[in-house]
């Protein structure tokens, strides 16, 4: 199984739950948590494809052979690591459940508040 970094916002509330949700289900230990907000420089250092701009836009998954996932796909990507998620995997890629997920996805992500946003730091 491959490991996958999470890139998350760390100045967002929902986001900063999304991510401890997530590390509570990561039992195997295949996912490592980047705060795009409070450690974009190391990040950016050593991942130099993301964009901080998008990374905030949308939470991102790289896998550990460099294939990058955004938005509902980076849940989607996450499913293949989480226990708990594989019984629901195959249904997470059938079309209609896709469609959905972007449409839900994209609503909560441009909803919420990004406080501390600055990329500057």
């Amino acid at each position: 199984m491959q490991t996958r970094h999470i890139f998350f916002d760390g100045g967002c509330g929902f986001c900063q739950r999304a991510a401890r949700t997530l590390r509570r289900l990561d039992w195997l230990r295949k996912t490592v948590q980047h705060d795009i907000v409070h450690d974009w420089p190391s990040i950016h250092q050593n991942f130099p494809q993301l964009d901080i701009d998008n990374c905030v836009r949308d939470m991102h998954v790289i896998t550990s052979d460099g294939r990058i996932y955004r938005g509902f796909d980076s849940y989607r990507s996450l499913a293949w690591v989480l226990p708990l998620l594989w019984p629901i995997v195959l249904l997470l890629y059938l079309p209609p459940v896709r469609w959905l997920g972007w449409r839900i996805y994209r609503h909560v992500a441009d909803n919420r508040h990004s406080c501390e946003y600055n990329p500057s730091k």
